[in-house]
């Protein structure tokens, strides 16, 4: 069995973030000849865990020859008992069940008992569509975060230089067979910034500001800034359904349009009220006694309304009450804006998580 080492300095801060303590992390990868564990053979696992402050020590076992697995699987086991979180790009559905099946295969303790999942590929999926990427695999990830890798090769196109490997020992087949398992679980370190973003859709924002502006329609605006608790890795801008959103670094906008309308507040319980044709506006039975029957008739829950003229704001959800619309059945609804709410602490707070919760969802 080959063993090999290197250094190399990150930032934990995005672990700390989610809540993860470092010294008690390791990152891995696997590298085989085949996806099926009962037909093909493990030759390289590649694992990360904490030294010091932003320095991490990239382990290597590789096997020399097939026969060496359980040599592999046991080193890696023996290793792992010093570690209680386990992170991985989509090791969830590859590389756990397939050491899994050769631990059980070899009658060797499994080292994933107990021991805490985090999948990278899963944590970042949801993503997709919000950085506009139209793959989520590592290489593609990598890309977008800007790391380039000397590594030119994929796992598949490896098999053919390990069994290479096996009958000539060429230090330079052996080369690029560690450099790309190297690069596989150093870029899981790079990928760690995605949590970035995802800290945004965690209500993790703290409010720093809001003003508001006129545009170049003499519309309002509110803007609204807030403080991230990591920075993002990538400038990235996204339209809301009614905003725009910004993020660079530590800090991100709302842009929200203010509505100049008359809108509708809809009462749920339209069998208790009646509807005023004249008024253009529903009253309660109790009130609706006292007026003449033929200025009144039943209420619907298209006409169970009354109306507000104003400036409003949108949300996703009734959060601020009363809730307006446009219709009764519209599931997107608005509320007053009052000039209150710029000085106001909790409306500084709940309003953008409210908005940014819409949007990870």
């Amino acid at each position: 069995m080959i063993t090999n080492k290197r250094t190399i300095s990150y930032n934990d801060q995005y672990l700390r973030c989610q809540g993860l303590c470092p010294q008690k992390c390791a990152f891995f990868d696997i590298e085989t000849t085949g996806f099926r564990a009962n037909t093909s053979h493990l030759y390289l696992i590649g694992a990360a865990v904490w030294q010091t402050e932003d320095t991490w020590l990239i382990f290597q076992w590789m096997g020399e020859r097939p026969q060496e697995e359980t040599v592999l699987l046991r080193s890696f086991a023996d290793f792992m008992k010093n570690y209680d979180t386990i992170l991985h790009f989509n090791g969830d559905r590859f590389d756990i069940p397939y050491l899994e099946e050769k631990y059980e295969q070899y009658q060797i303790p499994s080292p994933f008992s107990e021991k805490k999942s985090v999948d990278l590929y899963q944590d970042f999926r949801p993503l997709k569509s919000f950085l506009k990427l139209e793959r989520m695999n590592q290489k593609s990830l990598e890309t977008f975060l800007g790391l380039n890798r000397d590594d030119q090769y994929d796992g598949g196109q490896l098999i053919p230089l390990y069994r290479e490997f096996c009958k000539t020992f060429c230090e330079k087949t052996l080369g690029l067979l560690l450099l790309h398992n190297q690069e596989d679980v150093a870029g899981m370190f790079t990928l760690t910034s995605l949590y970035g973003y995802v800290s945004v859709f965690q209500n993790s924002i703290s409010p720093l500001s809001g003003e508001l502006l006129t545009n170049r329609n003499g519309c309002q605006e509110l803007l609204l800034s807030f403080s991230l608790p990591v920075p993002v890795p990538v400038p990235v801008s996204h339209s809301l359904e009614r905003g725009y959103l910004t993020l660079q670094k530590n800090t991100g906008k709302l842009l929200i349009p203010i509505l100049q309308d008359t809108l509708y507040y809809f009462f749920p319980d339209y069998k208790n009220y009646y509807y005023l044709p004249q008024e253009d506006q529903a009253i309660h039975k109790n009130v609706a006694a006292y007026v003449d029957k033929q200025y009144r008739q039943p209420a619907k829950a298209s006409n169970c309304y009354i109306k507000q003229e104003g400036r409003f704001l949108p949300q996703p959800k009734d959060y601020f009450t009363p809730a307006f619309r446009r219709s009764h059945k519209d599931a997107f609804s608005w509320f007053l804006w009052k000039d209150e709410y710029l000085q106001d602490s909790e409306f500084l707070k709940n309003y953008p998580k409210l908005l940014l919760e819409s949007l990870g969802n």
